[in-house]
């Protein structure tokens, strides 16, 4: 009833005679920081039935916006989805689960209302805007979901900023996401830019930002060993 990463290596095999590998199985379950996804301990991960439908499902973290918008990784949208095993591989069940995301949205939206009536500090309350919009449209209700959006996204939710820029890059998210919810288009951020947030906010300094990876990724893993040649007889 939980799920392990398993990665099949070939090894040295000193004792053999004849001089060639053998096989060991490495457990990655936690071991390499990226699939602990953002620090949390979730692999391995508990099968819950969290529809009530008899099937049990496991939660996935959705990162498709992370790094969007030129965010960092601590200050991107984040939510999970529930996945069911089809009999061949674990589906996304989230259309069909939209109590599952209920808390989700209720927390990043009270995460943004605290931050009212003062300066935009942070990239955070983007963020967590973002994320009641992804999770409302993740799971079928993408109208309440953009509505709700723009009110929390809302700048005069805010009295300034106390990071240039910040509402300059609030209004161009706005702008562009409001592109794709006319055209009736899946929600993305946009193409890469050169990530920039220069003099205060005003209607004469546009945001260059972008979805360009600002942190550093994980090191990949170490490519196996390679398997001694069988000498010839």
């Amino acid at each position: 009833n939980r799920v392990y990463v398993l990665q099949l290596m070939p090894v040295e095999d000193e004792s053999g005679s004849d001089g060639g590998s053998a096989w060991q199985v490495q457990e990655l379950t936690g071991a390499v920081p990226f699939l602990n996804l953002l620090q949390d301990p979730i692999i391995p991960k508990w099968l819950t039935d969290y529809n009530g439908d008899g099937t049990a499902e496991i939660e996935a973290l959705d990162g498709g916006f992370e790094f969007a918008f030129g965010l960092y990784r601590e200050t991107s949208p984040r939510f999970y989805r529930p996945l069911a095993w089809d009999g061949q591989r674990f589906a996304d069940t989230s259309r069909w689960s939209p109590a599952y995301f209920d808390g989700q949205i209720q927390r990043a939206a009270e995460a943004v209302q605290a931050t009212f009536g003062q300066p935009l500090a942070s990239e955070d309350p983007i963020g967590r805007a973002l994320t009641v919009l992804l999770a409302s449209d993740a799971s079928g209700r993408r109208d309440e979901g953009w509505a709700a959006f723009m009110q929390l996204s809302d700048p005069a939710n805010w009295t300034g900023e106390t990071i240039p820029g910040l509402l300059d890059l609030l209004n161009r998210i706005r702008a562009h996401l409001q592109g794709q919810m006319e055209r009736g288009e899946p929600f993305a951020p946009w193409p890469p830019t050169v990530p920039t947030l220069p003099a205060p906010s005003d209607a004469g300094s546009p945001v260059e930002a972008s979805n360009q990876i600002t942190q550093p990724l994980p090191l990949p893993l170490p490519e196996p060993p390679q398997p001694s040649p069988v000498p010839l007889p």
